[in-house]
């Protein structure tokens, strides 16, 4: 039964920042994807290694800011292991943040499972050496003379005891394993035999814990796995970066560190251990992750989602889709994942029963989710309910815009001489006597005249097409060649042709939606008569911002 837009069943965006194991199967975004393949290569990089010299540690540093997908990330990668163990560490559930907790937590991580494939993959390799005729791993084995009679071969003895028919006699296996040179090692390996998983949790400071973790990696390492272990959340805590640096100067075998920490953390840390913090820096696997810098990596994350969930999306549905998300970042500044990922999830809910999402459902659903957000680099400060009502009400045609928009500045004129900031403003259009030009006169849009007499003239040319003529502009060209006009300024969402320039004359690109909609909202606010000491400041910015005051 579908209940949501485009045949879904249930709703794949979650209403929690942080995502679930089933969540962070998904996976969208460029930089996200690139990261992902990045680290499964440097895996692909370490198992090569560990089957050359045996042996082999690495490092992945994470860096970003708050929201930009690094949680994610990790917990994306615990969902793929199929070739290799991942671990993920949270600190903000670790107190305190040291060495010996972060180990409990790798430790308790790794389920039994993953210490009876280390089982099995250890009788194998002694079952290999008694092969071979080492007489250590048939002693191990318990190779006999009745075996031997009845030609049982190591292997199936080593089935027998992984199955637990057969015992063995791992006082041996010293000898058997040559890799068990190392007390740690040697202890990690007779602890997974004989399945005795306690002795792992019980440690008691930490040369312990970094001894039992080198002694892990080493045996998981004998058995040709590698361990991701993912450490989320670094901060600039004195015995967490010593336990890091412990880490890092032991190397344990098989291990790849990936270290996840915030900007800020990554910038305490080069203040308080800047030895540290250039390791982390240097790592052979660096990432920076940043908020989405453009609408179609945004699309392409939510498009990931829809795919895992089984979206029956047409071309034309992606298209809308992709131009309503575009919409959202460039017109509304919502850039952030996680805001995103909040509005898709509030509009699929306003949307059931429905057979695909409409721009209503977006804006409806913005309002819901961000009831006192403001417009994205917006002078005024303008809450985006009103925008999105300037955007319906005032904004509809390119001459209802230019309209608006010419009374609009044409109120913050005369609250300027209201206000005592310039000498004059004219309430409406103004004849400027131009006696030697074509004709005797030319009307301006807007006239103002600063304190020191300085006489300004304002025209708003907004059109559809993509270039201004010179008949679109030539009353503001006799105006600045043969009146008696200091500056004159063209407010324009079109380009226009080097030859139409003047010394006085100037430009100002005005196609940006949000930047009409600051002049708007002033002009309604100003005849309201309800501008705050702060619209009366942000008035004065907008005000500069067009070269006037």
């Amino acid at each position: 039964m579908t209940e949501y837009p485009y045949g879904l069943s249930i709703n794949p965006f979650s209403h929690v920042p942080t995502p679930s194991l089933t969540a962070a199967k998904v996976l969208g975004g460029r930089r996200w994807k690139e990261v992902r393949n990045g680290i499964l290569a440097c895996i692909c990089e370490l198992k090569e290694t560990l089957r050359i010299e045996g042996q082999g540690f690495s490092i992945v540093s994470i860096v970003g800011p708050l929201g930009t997908g690094k949680t994610h990330l990790a917990l994306h990668m615990e969902t793929l292991k199929d070739d290799f163990e991942c671990i993920y560490v949270d600190l903000t559930r670790i107190e305190p943040k040291d060495l010996q907790n972060i180990y409990l937590a790798i430790v308790k991580g790794l389920d039994d499972a993953f210490f009876q494939g280390l089982r099995s993959s250890l009788l194998l390799r002694l079952c290999e050496r008694a092969e071979e005729g080492d007489r250590h791993a048939m002693k191990a084995l318990k190779i006999g003379i009745l075996d031997k009679i009845l030609r049982r071969k190591p292997k199936d003895i080593a089935k027998d005891i992984i199955d637990k028919r057969r015992t063995a006699n791992f006082s041996f296996l010293k000898g058997a394993l040559p890799g068990l040179v190392d007390k740690a090692v040697l202890e990690s390996a007779l602890n997974v035999l004989s399945e005795n998983l306690r002795w792992f949790l019980e440690v008691k400071d930490f040369n312990e814990a970094l001894d039992k973790l080198k002694g892990l990696a080493s045996i998981s390492c004998i058995a040709g796995r590698v361990l991701l272990i993912e450490i989320d959340e670094i901060s600039a805590a004195k015995p967490l970066m010593e336990g890091l640096k412990a880490i890092i100067n032991e190397k344990p075998p098989g291990v790849i560190l990936m270290t996840i920490l915030r900007s800020e953390a990554d910038r305490e840390i080069g203040e308080i251990d800047p030895s540290l913090a250039d390791r982390l820096r240097r790592a052979p696997f660096t990432y920076s992750l940043s908020q989405p810098d453009d609408p179609g990596e945004i699309w392409d994350i939510i498009k990931e989602y829809l795919k895992f969930y089984n979206a029956t999306i047409t071309e034309e549905d992606g298209e809308a889709l992709k131009y309503l998300i575009k919409y959202t970042y460039s017109e509304l500044g919502m850039s952030e994942i996680r805001d995103i990922l909040a509005l898709m999830r509030e509009t699929l809910e306003l949307a059931k029963g429905r057979g695909r999402l409409s721009e209503e459902h977006f804006v409806e659903a913005i309002i819901r989710i961000r009831p006192a957000a403001e417009l994205r680099d917006s002078i005024m400060h303008i809450p985006i309910q009103d925008y999105l009502r300037i955007l319906r009400t005032d904004m509809k045609t390119p001459e209802e815009v230019s309209a608006n928009l010419t009374k609009a500045i044409r109120d913050l004129g005369y609250y300027l001489f209201m206000e005592d900031f310039i000498f004059y403003a004219h309430g409406a259009s103004k004849r400027i006597d131009t006696p030697s030009g074509s004709r005797s006169y030319r009307l301006a849009d807007i006239y103002l005249e600063e304190k020191d007499g300085k006489k300004i003239v304002v025209s708003v040319k907004l059109a559809k097409k993509e270039h201004l003529t010179r008949q679109e502009i030539e009353d503001m060209l006799e105006i600045v060649e043969h009146g008696k006009i200091d500056q004159a300024i063209i407010l324009t969402n079109a380009a226009h042709s080097k030859d139409l320039e003047h010394s006085k004359l100037i430009f100002t690109t005005i196609g940006d939606r949000r930047n009409i909609a600051d002049y708007l909202y002033f002009g309604e606010k100003f005849q309201a008569g309800k501008l705050t000491e702060e619209d009366k400041k942000n008035a004065i910015r907008l005000a500069k911002s067009l070269g006037i005051g």
